[in-house]
C-alpha cells in the first residue's frame, strides 16, 4: 500500500473557558483539549481511517489563542504519522494505531473535551 499525506488547518480559537485557569495571563491550549482537536479532525477526515490508539506522542511547544495550525497527517499501512505545526515551529509529534477499537474497548476520548460546542474552525489544504 502506497502513503497519502493529507494536510488540515486548525484555527485556535481566541476565546475558551479553559484559558482562564491554563494559564491565567498567559493562556495557553490544554495538549489534552488539542489532541481532542486532532481526533476530532481525523474523524471527519480520514472517514476511511480509524484512530486505535496513541502509540507515541510528544508535546514540544505549547500551542497559544489564536494560533493558526497546521495538522499534517501522514496515513502508512498500520500507522498515521501525525505533526503539528504553527508556521516552521513543530507544536506536536506522534504516531496512532490504525483499525477498529474492539467491542469490549472503546476508545475513550472524553477526557479530553473540555467544551464540545468551542471546537475551533479547520479546514483542508490538500
Amino acid at each position: 500500500m502506497t502513503h497519502n499525506k493529507l494536510t488540515l488547518r486548525l484555527n485556535i480559537p481566541h476565546e475558551h473557558p479553559c484559558y482562564a485557569d491554563h494559564f491565567p495571563g498567559n493562556p495557553v491550549v490544554p495538549g489534552a483539549l488539542l489532541l481532542q482537536w486532532i481526533f476530532d479532525l481525523a474523524d471527519k477526515e480520514l472517514a476511511e481511517t480509524s484512530i486505535k490508539s496513541i502509540r507515541t506522542l510528544k508535546f514540544v511547544e505549547a500551542a497559544k489563542p489564536g494560533d493558526q495550525c497546521e495538522i499534517h497527517f501522514e496515513l502508512l499501512p498500520s500507522k498515521i504519522k501525525i505533526r503539528c505545526t504553527r508556521e516552521s515551529t513543530l507544536l506536536l509529534k506522534g504516531e496512532f494505531v490504525k483499525g477498529e477499537a474492539a467491542p469490549n474497548e472503546p476508545i475513550n476520548r472524553e477526557h479530553a473535551k473540555e467544551n464540545p460546542k468551542e471546537a475551533p474552525a479547520h479546514d483542508r489544504s490538500d
